[in-house]
């Protein structure tokens, strides 16, 4: 059969191949950009393991250190209840120049820092000198108790004594 009459040339859709192409190109960019990105992926899964085995190694090494700073804490505290339990007697001495009288002299000093206790022996210029010496004692704090024993008056007025104190805890810290 023949046609007589000419049939129009049918058009090409353009859209449907435009799309075609886009859709073929988006797919391919897409397939390339999963495998690429996974490529980076590895390599940052690789670095992020590397840094957490440093980061453990590193965590080792300062868990020794707060082993070893933990013993010397131990061996420092240690120290110091030694140290603050232990009497310490020069303190006493300068309790002494702080409460005996300026005319009096001392001739010798027995001290017990376990007892807190004191043994004073010692001469006064006159018995007014050793009685204003005994009331002083009377107020000074760090003293809980006193007696006089032994006094004898000797040549030229002068008085010898020994007096016995029984001291504060808190003088021999």
């Amino acid at each position: 059969m023949v046609e007589i009459a000419p049939k129009p040339k049918i058009k090409s859709k353009k859209v449907p191949t435009i799309l075609l192409s886009v859709g073929l190109i988006l797919l391919i960019l897409s397939i390339g950009a999963y495998f690429g990105l996974r490529t980076v992926e590895l390599k940052k899964q690789k670095e992020l393991k590397e840094m957490q085995d440093q980061l453990a190694q590193h965590q080792t090494a300062l868990k020794k250190l707060e082993d070893k700073l933990l013993t010397y804490k131990t061996k420092l505290d240690d120290l110091s209840l030694v140290l603050d339990s232990r009497l310490i007697g020069t303190n006493f001495f300068s309790f002494l120049e702080r409460i005996i009288h300026k005319e009096v002299m001392l001739e010798g000093v027995e001290i017990n820092l376990a007892k807190g206790t004191a043994e004073i022996y010692g001469k006064a210029k006159s018995l007014p000198v050793l009685t204003q010496q005994l009331i002083f004692l009377k107020t000074v704090p760090e003293i809980q108790s006193f007696e006089l024993k032994n006094i004898a008056l000797e040549e030229k007025g002068e008085v010898s004594f020994a007096i016995s104190l029984i001291l504060s805890p808190t003088l021999f810290k």
